[in-house]
């Protein structure tokens, strides 16, 4: 059916939904969005998924895969001399693995050939490699990093670098921690910041002081990104986190400089004593001591 719709090279729009794709299958030099649903990729060998599959797609625009059985395999430098896919502008994917073929520990910066990317959305991958992982594209607005997990060894040494000049909104979701090196440099345009904790702190106090410190840590340095925004919106867990850490915060400095409006959100999926979550001085004075144009008394309470 595929290779049928292959001969419709006017096509514009399509979606897949529980196909077998192969690097032959897609080619439609028209198409503008594609959105693939529940499937698998198969070739041998394997290839770069984002490049090679729609290497015939010179125009598509936009790119969905979603619960697709896929592995996107990197070697340094195949995706850096590629110019495949460079009209893209929107590209989502869910439950993709990455993987280093090669195991060279270099820095990999997957999407740098996508040289119009505007919107980035990473939900439940894995990063299965043992080197930093780059997202840096100069004309990215918009990124969404969802439930990212490190799946080969200790993420300790390992970092996700988000270093995107025009970048104005970032959607961050972790499900108990922050737990990863999430390091955010030159986001000088960054306007609105989504922060999600998805699950309750509760544990973090059984752990030792060493895991404390590393998680305190990541969630400091993570904070320290966000100097250019204006508007915050943290999940009530995350006030949480920060309550459990707040003798720490007595000596950091508040991250925000620009701050108009902080909005603590509350899940559908919340308990609802959540709605009600306190918030200690230190947390307050962290919050909003750096922000002159905003008050106290500002803080919202948004149902999301």
């Amino acid at each position: 059916m595929v290779r049928c719709l292959s001969a419709s090279k006017s096509l514009r729009t399509l979606k897949l939904e529980r196909f077998g794709i192969t690097s032959t299958c897609l080619d439609f030099p028209h198409l503008k969005s594609l959105t693939l649903h529940d499937g698998t990729f198969c070739s041998y060998p394997p290839k770069d998924i984002l490049v090679d599959y729609f290497s015939k797609c010179p125009s598509l625009e936009t790119l969905k895969i979603s619960e697709y059985s896929l592995v996107c395999r990197y070697r340094y430098g195949d995706l850096q001399r590629s110019q495949k896919l460079s009209a893209l502008k929107s590209l989502s994917l869910h439950t993709v693995k990455f993987i280093d073929s090669y195991n060279n520990n270099l820095p990999i910066n997957l999407f740098s050939s996508f040289v119009s990317l505007e919107n980035l959305e990473l939900t439940e991958c894995s990063l299965m490699f043992g080197c930093d992982f780059i997202i840096s594209n100069p004309r990215l607005v918009n990124l969404k990093l969802s439930l990212l997990t490190w799946v080969w060894g200790s993420e300790k040494n390992k970092h996700v670098i988000v270093s995107t000049p025009n970048l104005a909104y970032l959607k961050l979701e972790f499900e108990r921690s922050v737990n990863l090196n999430l390091s955010i440099d030159n986001l000088t345009r960054l306007d609105t910041v989504i922060m999600r904790i998805m699950k309750s702190p509760i544990y973090i106090r059984s752990m030792n002081e060493e895991n404390m410190d590393d998680y305190f840590g990541k969630l400091a340095n993570l904070f320290q990104g966000f100097i250019t925004a204006k508007s915050l919106y943290m999940s009530t867990n995350t006030i949480k986190f920060l309550n459990i850490f707040a003798d720490k915060l007595h000596n950091q400095i508040c991250p925000f400089n620009n701050l108009e409006n902080l909005k603590l959100q509350v899940s559908s999926t919340d308990e609802v004593y959540d709605i009600y979550v306190s918030v200690s001085r230190e947390v307050v004075r962290y919050l909003f001591s750096g922000s002159p144009k905003l008050k106290e008394k500002e803080m919202a309470l948004v149902f999301a």
